[in-house]
């Protein structure tokens, strides 16, 4: 907990993220770790798999208390932490877009508006539950989508096309491709919520 083990954590880096304007990929963001050598990070690597669980980072000081703590980064843990010979422990720790980037699907979308598509991949396809969402970005019926509130997916398997994915995709690709329908893309959020964000000519 915070206030047992707040001391243990000796560094963490800068987030680091970049998006590419062009083809509308996001690298997925992420922060390095470094567990002082106390003892308790060993024992908990010892008794737990790590990779994959969910990590908030919250900074703030000594004397303050943790509800006034801002949040820095949240998301999972990316790489199997690593124990060094001076007892310290560092691990990579990479936003939920973490979890599509290593996905692979495969399915059917007809008649579907791009954002209901993405939305199913991201939740049905690849489990990322409804807590790490801006379900909000996703809603094409919102005023801000009316330019494309008509845009239609269809892709699927039927008699005399073939349109569907019917080998494993990455995950990542099909959604880059389905947010350069609508130009747009995701985003991850300080609070380590996927976000779909259009890109409005019209707006700074």
């Amino acid at each position: 907990t915070l206030q047992s083990y707040r001391a243990s954590v000796s560094r963490v880096s800068p987030v680091q993220s970049s998006f590419d304007p062009v083809n509308r990929e996001c690298q997925v963001p992420s922060c390095d770790l470094l567990f002082s050598a106390d003892g308790w990070m060993a024992d908990l690597l010892v008794a737990n798999v790590l990779k994959g669980k969910g990590v908030t980072i919250l900074i703030g000081e000594r004397d303050m208390a943790a509800a006034d703590y801002a949040a820095y980064f949240a998301g999972v843990i990316d790489t199997t932490p690593r124990y060094h010979r001076d007892g310290t422990v560092s691990c990579k720790v990479a936003s939920p877009m973490a979890i599509l980037r290593d996905s692979k699907v495969t399915g059917d979308w007809l008649g579907l508006h791009p954002l209901e598509a993405m939305l199913d991949i991201i939740q049905t396809k690849c489990g990322i539950p409804d807590a790490l969402l801006d379900l909000t970005s996703f809603d094409h019926t919102d005023a801000r989508y009316a330019t494309v509130s008509h845009f239609v997916v269809q892709r699927g398997i039927g008699p005399g096309y073939d349109h569907g994915v019917s080998s494993a995709t990455p995950a990542m690709d099909l959604l880059a491709e389905l947010g350069a329908l609508l130009c747009g893309g995701l985003v991850t959020l300080e609070t380590g919520k996927l976000k779909f964000t259009f890109f409005d000519s019209t707006t700074a």
